[in-house]
């Protein structure tokens, strides 16, 4: 009798273990059906502040998101930079920091998509290869990390923040 109750809550647990691992399955192959990747996965998206695109040329919402995030970096006065839309920190004001201190805002960007992890049904990471000629809260320069959701139409960028390459 012991054995076969044993064997019974050990059916019982894999059983458990398996649905919960199918609805972790579906929900992200239903964010991978949403996700579209960038023609050119190889490409380096560059900007520079005094010669910004008004309007994003990807195809790809995900690039599209990122693009304004950066561009909004350089030049947060835009139109299209939308306080509401966008993590807080894009907005802050250079005169808060010193003449040439490199957390101001930069001038020049770029990055290169590496890889889009999806978390759950409407948020995904996507890892990049950034650039930048200045530090800015080190969110620019090495392995940067875009949160994205589509919980209210297109893509956008919730939080930016970077992890340390680990030679």
């Amino acid at each position: 009798m012991k054995k076969l109750l044993t064997y019974l809550c050990f059916a019982l647990a894999l059983t458990a273990c398996k649905d919960k691992q199918e609805s972790t399955d579906n929900k992200v192959n239903d964010i991978q059906a949403q996700i579209s990747m960038p023609a050119d996965p190889d490409k380096l998206y560059s900007y520079q502040k005094d010669n910004l695109p008004e309007a994003c040329e990807s195809d790809s919402e995900i690039v599209c998101a990122i693009e304004n995030v950066v561009k909004c970096a350089l030049n947060p006065t835009a139109s299209y930079c939308d306080k509401n839309t966008m993590p807080e920190f894009l907005f802050y004001d250079d005169s808060m920091f010193a003449e040439g201190d490199v957390l101001g805002h930069p001038s020049e960007q770029s990055f290169k998509i590496t890889k889009i992890k999806p978390i759950d049904n409407q948020t995904i990471e996507v890892l990049t290869q950034g650039q930048c000629d200045k530090n800015w809260f080190g969110v620019c320069e090495g392995n940067v990390i875009y949160v994205m959701t589509k919980q209210f139409g297109p893509w956008q960028v919730q939080d930016v923040y970077a992890i340390e390459t680990i030679k």
